[in-house]
């Protein structure tokens, strides 16, 4: 008889800290909510100059949505995670995208850029997330100059593969594309070592850059002594008369690809000399 009341004294004793536990469960969900407020709309105020779609994708805050174009009939009809895709406000990658799209301009000639963020409330876990940018004047491009150590392209060949352009903003990613471009068609041309360095000078005060491109062909690169591998069901001679160049060949970038049937594949070593 004096057991029972010990056993139910436990069984309230439990029912207590299983309450205890839930109410606790409770405010650190709710905790966790004002904290990492649901994004239910992502603003990109000022934005002229530059793609809006790709600064989206260069930061890491985003808005909930629709998991697919088939279910907008139901989204604003419900919220559910089946059909709605949820995104949560992260404050700490909130500052570092101020940064982030500070950066994304400046790599395209705006300087000067500056952002702002407001974060408004719609409800105790919902939020209105919007970026301020002012995008200020663009670096202009005052000059490009064009210098080969040895004369191999000519002026019109360079100029069809030259993005960055005089009067246009200053931007990295159109130089850096020139600088790919150019390096191609030298390797064309048998210069497989060609080296294409780049420098910027830019005047703040009169917002303006200019770009120097220098080009070393070098050497002229040779295919030399072919070595053939690994061929087991296809014989050397087929292998050879198959391939597209032949020791001497200039190299342009060679590219062997095994359509020479059988069940093994066959590996094609190539050397060059310079």
């Amino acid at each position: 008889m004096r057991i029972r009341p010990f056993a139910s004294a436990l069984g309230v004793i439990a029912a207590l800290l299983g309450t205890t536990r839930a109410i606790a469960a409770q405010r650190a969900e709710k905790n966790d909510q004002s904290e990492r407020p649901e994004v239910r709309s992502l603003t990109l105020s000022g934005v002229r100059s530059v793609d809006r779609d790709e600064l989206l994708q260069s930061i890491a805050t985003s808005a909930s949505h629709c998991k697919s174009f088939l279910l907008y009939a139901f989204c604003p009809l419900s919220h559910s995670s089946s059909i709605w895709e949820k995104r949560y406000l992260e404050r700490t990658e909130l500052r570092r995208d101020v940064l982030r799209i500070r950066v994304f301009y400046w790599i395209r000639g705006f300087r000067q850029t500056t952002v702002d963020t407001t974060v408004a409330e719609r409800s105790s876990d919902e939020v209105a997330v919007t970026f301020k940018i002012v995008e200020g004047a663009p670096t202009l491009v005052r000059d490009v100059h064009i210098r080969q150590v040895d004369s191999v392209l000519t002026t019109a060949q360079i100029n069809r593969v030259v993005e960055l352009k005089k009067g246009e903003p200053l931007n990295l990613m159109k130089l850096d594309s020139t600088v790919s471009r150019l390096r191609a068609v030298l390797q064309d041309r048998g210069y497989a070592d060609a080296r294409v360095d780049t420098a910027t000078a830019v005047d703040t005060a009169a917002h303006q850059g200019e770009a120097t491109i220098t080009m070393t062909p070098r050497w002229l690169v040779h295919v030399g002594p072919i070595g053939i591998e690994g061929n087991k069901e296809v014989s050397e001679r087929t292998i050879r008369n198959s391939l597209s160049f032949k020791t001497g060949d200039l190299v342009f970038e060679v590219k062997v690809t095994d359509n020479l049937g059988g069940q093994a594949t066959d590996q094609v070593k190539v050397s060059v000399t310079r």
